[in-house]
């Protein structure tokens, strides 16, 4: 069934589409998905949020025609015609534990309807594959359309003015450039302990204000796999099986996620992301072979990342956005549950 990790779960990693941009210069903030935190990708040198598939929701869409009786009765009260979907977005605060200085990020991405990407998403419940194909860099004739672009890339992308999550121990908060963009805003230290209800609240420009609130997830600690002698070979071939323990019965959704990037059309790059999530309360989860078969091979290296995260989801006046909260676990070495990885 279509969605059904999100019907089981309040979580699913989501996609954001972000427009096409000029890239370069001092605003960059990756280069492959790896430079990115949790539960993100890099796209046009930007980090931003991963997820769980718009084109999904069309069939579901779909499905509903058979009531287009009563929607012709009463055309003026639909929820269609009352609030047309405008766009989505994500805002999302991640801490990152570490036994000398814990760090944490907040970050934020909207897009319009309609917005184009070179990725397509895959929903492998419980898990979501998203496979990026970035094609080889244009000859020197290609340089003269990407100058263009630059243009065109800095007036408008849709802002929620700026957004600030309070409710921790200490406030957060991420501004828009004057392109629309939101800069990444980093931060040492903790801002939650788990179980506090943070608000996160936006002062509303071009996209109109919001406010949700959305429980921050408890610690986790994973005894597997070992990150003990990282990179991390991952056998595509068999079952990936991630245990882990918590002081809490109920921790948040676990969230499993894999990165991978190899080589598409000899100098072009394919990047796959799959992101599992699990009952945090199981205490152990497993990524079928068939899955993880998905990811680049051949020696290619990627990521492996594992924590806890809550989410809740609003609307308001046609723009949908995902309130995310995240914390990286703990691996068997004391150390934040990220390392690198190899495929072979």
């Amino acid at each position: 069934m279509r969605f059904s990790v999100a019907l089981l779960f309040p979580l699913l990693v989501l996609l954001v589409l972000l427009p096409a941009v000029a890239c370069g210069g001092s605003d960059a903030q990756c280069v492959i998905d790896t430079d990115c935190p949790l539960f993100n990708r890099c796209m046009d040198q930007q980090c931003v949020p991963l997820g769980g598939g718009d084109t999904d929701s069309g069939t579901a869409d779909s499905g509903v025609t058979d009531s287009g009786t009563r929607d012709s009765s009463t055309p003026d009260t639909g929820v269609d015609s009352g609030t047309p979907a405008l766009g989505r977005g994500t805002v999302h605060l991640l801490q990152t534990p570490n036994p000398v200085m814990a760090t944490h990020t907040m970050s934020a991405v909207f897009t319009t309807v309609g917005t184009s990407d070179v990725c397509t998403v895959t929903d492998l419940s419980p898990c979501i594959m998203t496979e990026c194909l970035f094609a080889p860099p244009p000859s020197t004739d290609g340089g003269t359309p990407d100058a263009g672009m630059v243009d065109a890339g800095t007036p408008s992308f849709p802002s929620a003015g700026m957004i600030t999550t309070t409710g921790g121990m200490v406030d957060v908060s991420v501004t828009p450039a004057a392109n629309g963009l939101y800069p990444t805003t980093n931060g040492v230290g903790l801002v939650f302990d788990g179980g506090e209800t943070l608000t996160m609240t936006a002062a509303g420009e071009g996209i109109p204000a919001f406010n949700g609130n959305v429980p921050a997830p408890y610690s986790v600690t994973v005894s597997e796999p070992t990150f003990m002698s990282p990179p991390l070979s991952i056998d595509r071939g068999a079952d990936l099986t991630v245990t882990w323990t918590s002081v809490e019965t109920e921790p948040g959704i676990v969230a499993v996620v894999l990165t991978g990037s190899g080589a598409f059309m000899v100098t072009g790059t394919r990047s796959v992301t799959l992101a599992c999530t699990f009952p945090g309360a199981d205490g152990t989860g497993s990524i079928l072979a068939s899955h993880l078969a998905n990811l680049p091979g051949g020696g290619a290296t990627g990521s492996l990342t594992i924590g806890t995260t809550n989410i809740e989801r609003i609307t308001e006046s046609g723009w949908t956005v995902d309130l995310t909260a995240s914390l990286i676990g703990t691996s068997d070495t004391g150390n934040p549950a990220i390392a690198p990885t190899v495929y072979p």
